[in-house]
């Protein structure tokens, strides 16, 4: 069953949300989309989910732990070290840019 782990997307503006919705939708990706709000709770999702998301996509700005805040111990964790990580902002600053990828991202979307 390829499409049973969800992808997990840490975001914290119901807009985006939506719009993310909407894009995964209409180009059918048939994985569960698993929302946060909040890095502290993606972090959670990943230490107790038993599928591991088939990819995350992790805001950089979101309060109090930030995308940068969850990247760190994902790629430190045994089982979460490959996961497939996708970085997006409105920001295109090149240390946020840089820093995603000297954390481990695999890529970085300006939005």
């Amino acid at each position: 069953m390829p499409h049973t782990h969800p992808v997990l997307i840490a975001e914290d503006d119901e807009d985006v949300v939506f719009f993310l919705q909407r894009i995964f939708r209409k180009q059918g990706v048939q994985n569960p989309l698993k929302f946060v709000p909040a890095g502290q709770q993606a972090l959670d999702y990943l230490e107790t989910e038993t599928r591991p998301p088939r990819v995350a996509l992790l805001d950089i700005k979101m309060p109090v732990k930030d995308g940068f805040d969850v990247l760190k111990p994902v790629r430190a964790h045994p089982k979460l070290s490959r996961l497939p990580v996708l970085m997006f902002s409105n920001s295109g600053e090149e240390r946020d840019v840089n820093r995603a990828y000297d954390l481990g991202a695999n890529s970085y979307v300006v939005t």
